[in-house]
C-alpha cells in the first residue's frame, strides 16, 4: 500500500518559506499512526487543508464559504500572504515507493483570489478520490457525533450530498434487518422446542416402556401362546 513519507508546504495558507513535515518512523518507514498536535494559528488547520488540496484540488471548508461570502477572499487565499510575487506556492508529496507528486498554485486573473485547484504533476493526479478524505470542516462535527447513527449521518452528508447511496443503503439494511429477526425468531422457537423436548423427557419415556414391553414379552397365555412386542432402540 502506498503510504506517505513526507510533505513539503511551500508558501502554502499559513506556512511561509519551505516546510518539510516526516510522517517516518524512527526505522525511516512511514509511520502507521500520527498525531498532529498544535496550539491554535500553529498551522493544523493549513497542513490538513494542504492534505486535501494536494489530493482533491479543492478545500472544502473554503469552497463553501466562497461561494456565499467571496468578498472576504480577496487576494492570496492559498499562496501565503507574505511570500513575495516571484516566490511560487505549492504542496509536495512523498510516498513510500520512492515516487512524488506535487501541485502548484497557478495565479488566477479571472478573480479576485487565487483559488482553484492548481497544476498537479507526478503521483497526484486522480490519486484518491475526494470522497476517500473527510475535510477539515466535517471532522469537529463527525468526532463529536454521540451515537454511530449521527456520524453516519456527518459521513454521508459529505460524500452522498443527494442522499441516492444512502436509499440504496437503508434498503439494503432493511433487509438485512428482517432477515435478523426472522433468524432470531427461529432461534427463539428452537429454544422453546428445546425446553418442551426436555420437559417431555423422552429417554425416561422410552426405558418406561421398553420395560413394559420386556415384562409383556415374559407371559405366557394359555391356548394364544407367546405374546411379543417391538423395544424402542434410541
Amino acid at each position: 500500500m502506498k503510504k506517505i513519507s513526507k510533505i513539503t508546504l511551500e508558501n502554502f495558507r499559513v506556512f511561509s518559506g519551505k516546510r518539510e513535515i516526516s510522517f517516518n518512523n524512527s526505522n525511516n518507514q512511514p509511520a502507521d499512526f500520527i498525531c498532529i498536535y498544535g496550539k491554535n494559528g500553529f498551522g493544523k488547520t493549513s497542513l490538513f487543508d494542504g492534505f486535501e488540496w494536494f489530493f482533491t484540488g479543492e478545500i472544502h471548508l473554503l469552497q463553501k464559504d466562497l461561494k456565499n461570502n467571496i468578498t472576504r477572499y480577496e487576494g492570496n487565499v492559498l499562496k501565503n500572504r507574505y511570500a513575495s510575487e516571484n516566490e511560487g506556492a505549492s504542496i509536495s508529496v512523498e510516498f513510500s515507493d520512492g515516487k512524488c507528486g506535487r501541485r502548484t498554485v497557478v495565479k488566477r486573473y479571472d478573480s479576485i483570489n487565487d483559488y482553484n485547484k492548481g497544476k498537479p504533476s507526478g503521483e497526484c493526479k486522480e490519486l484518491i478520490n475526494k470522497k476517500q478524505i473527510l475535510p477539515h470542516s466535517k471532522i469537529d462535527s463527525f468526532i463529536y457525533a454521540s451515537k454511530p447513527e449521527s456520524m453516519y449521518n456527518e459521513w454521508g452528508n459529505f460524500w452522498d450530498p443527494n442522499n441516492k447511496q444512502r436509499n440504496l443503503f437503508q434498503s439494503i439494511y432493511n433487509v438485512y434487518k428482517e432477515i435478523d429477526k426472522e433468524k432470531q425468531d427461529c432461534n427463539e422457537q428452537l429454544y422453546l422446542l428445546s425446553v418442551q423436548l426436555s420437559d417431555i423427557n423422552i429417554e425416561e419415556k422410552v426405558v418406561e416402556y421398553n420395560k413394559t414391553v420386556s415384562e409383556y414379552n415374559r407371559l405366557f397365555i394359555p391356548k394364544i401362546g407367546k405374546l411379543v412386542c417391538c423395544i424402542v432402540d434410541i
